[in-house]
């Protein structure tokens, strides 16, 4: 319909932008969709210049994603957000599968990995590990460190049950000893935790609605 028209039309601009370029390398504006995709249409422009690897400046984002105005628009210094969900939904249809698709999610997992647990790793992270098809490393990342800073960031409760128990199955998939027995501590950190706030009736705070 029209609005698909438009969406096109808007991401026209940027499909030129990247042609002009000679990036050299093929299907550049699949690069592109698949970050707005994997990082939920919140994107920093500092990370992906730093995370994927394409010879794309963080300059060159930030004239990227502007091209995007209004669909996508500036919220802080690097970061933007998509103001239409139905413009993520047009990038998915034709670019949320395939090899591209999982190396860029395995490119961005692997910058938040060193990114000392920032909210935007916390977040992140184990998502990424799944749409780059990399369930086997979710134990290695979900330990007591991953989780007490998570629960200083307000993750809510039902994602962090989520990954824990996509943990626990890594680890007995990976029957690696070591690893099961970090992932059964930092279920263990996560539920007194629990426990501790109940048992004080104290409010958790929540950060990721």
């Amino acid at each position: 319909g029209d609005i698909t028209n438009y969406y096109g039309h808007i991401w026209k601009y940027v499909t030129d932008y990247l042609n002009k370029k000679n990036l050299g390398f093929p299907f550049p504006d699949k690069v592109v969709a698949s970050a707005i995709i994997l990082l939920n249409g919140r994107v920093n422009s500092e990370i992906l210049s730093k995370a994927i690897k394409v010879n794309l400046q963080k300059d060159d984002w930030d004239e990227l994603l502007e091209l995007l105005f209004p669909l996508v628009q500036k919220i802080s210094n690097d970061e933007y957000a998509i103001f239409h969900n139905d413009f993520r939904v047009f990038l998915m249809a034709n670019n949320s599968s395939g090899a591209k698709y999982r190396s860029i999610a395995f490119q961005l997992a692997e910058y938040f990995m060193g990114d000392n647990y920032s909210l935007s790793s916390l977040n992140n992270l184990i998502p990424l590990l799944i749409s780059a098809d990399r369930k086997d490393l979710i134990s290695g990342v979900f330990n007591v460190d991953y989780v007490i800073h998570s629960l200083a960031n307000g993750l809510s409760r039902r994602r962090l049950q989520e990954y824990g128990s996509l943990a626990y199955q890594s680890a007995i998939e990976s029957r690696d000893w070591g690893r099961y027995h970090s992932v059964y501590l930092a279920i263990h950190t996560m539920y007194q935790h629990y426990r501790y706030y109940e048992y004080y009736e104290k409010e958790y705070k929540l950060e990721d609605k």
